[in-house]
């Protein structure tokens, strides 16, 4: 999207093929026409990316996350440590 603003931001300064309208010739409601069409598509590129904004996580929800995880973990490894000192019980008991 950055190279459609150089475009755009050269094409004002570039002399037509065929004829010799630069922007220095240009009426100020041509210009302000241009203006225009330019604001309106930014415009919308600016609500589109407000709407996709809302599914971006924010500093609180990858907080939350992360703690979420952290616990998981936690758990996870207790649980793995139980079930090998159970395993290990069992194998003894049942060869010694």
């Amino acid at each position: 999207m950055i190279s459609g603003y150089r475009i755009l931001a050269r094409e004002t300064h570039q002399v037509r093929e065929g004829d010799a309208l630069t922007t220095a010739n240009m009426s100020v409601e041509e210009r302000l026409g241009r203006i225009e069409t330019r604001l309106d598509g930014f415009d919308r590129r600016l609500d589109d990316f407000e709407k996709r904004l809302g599914y971006f996580a924010t500093k609180a929800d990858l907080a939350n996350v992360e703690t979420r995880l952290i616990k998981w973990m936690v758990g996870l490894m207790v649980g793995s440590i139980v079930a090998a000192s159970s395993i290990a019980v069992l194998v003894e008991r049942l060869v010694g």
